[in-house]
């Protein structure tokens, strides 16, 4: 597991159990000298659900349907396209969601700018869940060819107790941003290290499986 995705996991592991709200803690994205996407249209960057299927059978993935993207979903009102899988519970692990989304900046429009505003965007909505926020900043090695690319973990909290745990990956392929993320819903008093790992990993798996579209 990466470096980048080590220090979200650790920031976050150091937050529980979680009883107030937490300020994001911000590191600023980076711009790299990375090629722009060889893709310009939203739609080919979103993988089919046998794609997302064949990634994560590795993990013992259960039964993954794909849905249409909530309304309420992060960042989806900036969405060209888009698509939700779902994994049903298993085990100890409650119902998984995985949602990927994309969008084309528009001509004339600062693409960084437009990537710091969807990350602002992504902190907001992040504080109204009552938990923690934590952001970590990709490093190039790490970025799988994206110009930037910031790593964001999201606990929801209710009454003191956590109810769901978000992580998301916002990367930004040249004029091209899309958000991966995984979430799932908390059954337990404390959010599960297994929990914290099975999100974080699904996360950049889709992550790298939008990167490998836009060569």
């Amino acid at each position: 597991m990466h470096r980048a995705l080590r220090t979200l996991l650790a920031a976050l592991m150091l937050a529980m159990p979680l009883t107030t709200t937490v300020s994001a803690s911000v590191a600023a994205p980076v711009a790299y000298a990375a090629p722009a996407a060889a893709v310009d249209d939203a739609e080919d960057l979103v993988p089919y659900v046998e794609e997302v299927r064949a990634a994560l059978i590795a993990l013992g993935a259960p039964t993954i349907n794909e849905a249409d993207v909530l309304d309420g979903s992060p960042l989806a009102a900036q969405f060209d396209d888009g698509a939700r899988y779902v994994a049903v519970p298993s085990g100890d692990t409650g119902e998984v969601t995985m949602v990927v989304g994309a969008w084309n900046v528009e001509d004339g429009t600062d693409e960084h700018q437009d990537f710091t505003q969807a990350l602002d965007k992504l902190k907001a909505w992040g504080q109204t869940r009552g938990g923690a926020t934590e952001v970590s900043t990709v490093d190039t090695a790490n970025a799988f060819g994206a110009n930037e690319a910031v790593e964001v973990a999201i606990v929801s909290v209710s009454s003191g107790k956590p109810t769901n745990l978000w992580v998301g990956r916002l990367s930004r392929f040249g004029k091209m941003i899309a958000l991966t993320s995984a979430d799932v819903a908390v059954n337990t008093p404390e959010v599960r290290p297994d929990d914290t790992v099975t999100v974080a990993t699904v996360s950049v798996i889709l992550a790298k499986l939008v990167a490998d579209k836009t060569k």
